[in-house]
Parts: structure tokens; sequence; C-alpha cells
């Protein structure tokens, strides 16, 4: 036979009793606080497809995010988008096909940023988002090029990631050479 009594000290502390008239036994223990998760550290990988169908016609980008969080469940996230972008539609979870809550633009320092919300329902570390942007493309020419940057979110410790232009054959892209950058010819 085995008595087992706990009672509160103060506000920090138990006090446990077991009472046995021989035996073995084991006692666990723990700290029964839900545990705190720091701020998150979050890693995006990202590949956006770019449609530009003609000069006069505005760029469009579809984007996928496989965005992974190392400090737990990914709650809520800050999306970057260029200052001249349009969001088509809001952030989609890939598996599930739920729409994901997303804020106002606000413009800070020439950039379009926008608060994410992830539902409680489909919280989890690594999450998988798609989207579309249309850029406004109004001024474009050889001497005013369209500036472009691939949408991210703010403080991510690393992204990586494919961008991918589409024009017809007609149209020429050109780019300005930097290490970073390559053409490649499709065959369509």
């Amino acid at each position: 036979r085995v008595l087992f009594r706990s009672e509160r000290t103060d506000a920090n502390g138990v006090k446990v009793t077991v009472e046995s008239s021989g035996g073995d036994y084991m006692l666990r223990w723990g700290s029964n606080r839900e545990t705190v998760e720091s701020s998150p550290i979050y890693e995006l990988d990202s590949r956006t497809t770019v449609r530009w169908d003609s000069p006069q016609d505005q760029p469009t980008a579809s984007v996928r995010f496989d965005l992974n969080n190392l400090r737990g469940a990914v709650k809520e996230f800050s999306l970057k988008l260029p200052v001249n972008a349009v969001l088509l539609d809001a952030p989609v979870v890939s598996d599930t096909g739920q729409v994901l809550d997303i804020g106002p633009a606000m413009t800070i320092s020439g950039e379009q940023i926008r608060q994410v919300s992830v539902p409680a329902e489909i919280k989890q570390q690594r999450l998988e988002l798609s989207f579309e942007y249309q850029l406004v493309n109004e001024t474009a020419s050889s001497s005013s090029p369209l500036q472009f940057r691939v949408p991210s979110i703010v403080g991510a410790l690393r992204h990586r990631g494919d961008l991918e232009f589409s024009t017809p054959d007609e149209y020429r892209l050109r780019w300005r050479s930097t290490s970073w950058v390559r053409s490649v010819i499709f065959d369509s």
C-alpha cells in the first residue's frame, strides 16, 4: 500500500509526501507551467515565378514559401513585399487549402509589410504557403527599369530561393550581370 500526498507550500513550491509499507516505486515530477517560446527563428525557402506578357502589362508573380520556425510553431509573421505590389490573394496553406488572415499594408522604408496570422488549428513548425501578387508597372523603360525584389519574411535568419521570369519569345529582358544572376533559355 502506498499513500501519496501533495500540498502547495507557497506560490512556487509543492511539498510531496509518500508513505509506503515497502516495495519499489517511482515518482516523477516536473513543472506544470506551459513552456514559453522565445522569439521565432525563421528559415525560408521560396520559389517565385513571374509572368510578364508585354512591356505594357503588369507582371504577375506566383510565390511558394516553405517557412520553418526553428523554435516552435509558426503563429504569425510579417510578410515583406515590394512597395508597388498588389496582393491578388491572401497566403494559402498548401496542404490544407486554408486561407491565412492578412493585415493591411504598411509602408516601411520603401517596402510593404503585412502581418499574417496562422489559425490555432493549423499551427505547426513548418508551413508551405502560396500566394500571388501583381507589380504596378507604369513607367518601366530602358532609362527607368522596373526594380524587382522577391517577397520575404521580416527577420528571417535565412532566405534562399529561385526566381523565374517567363516572357513571350518576342519580348526580351535585360539583366545586370552579377554572380547571383544567370540567364537560362527554356524551350517550350
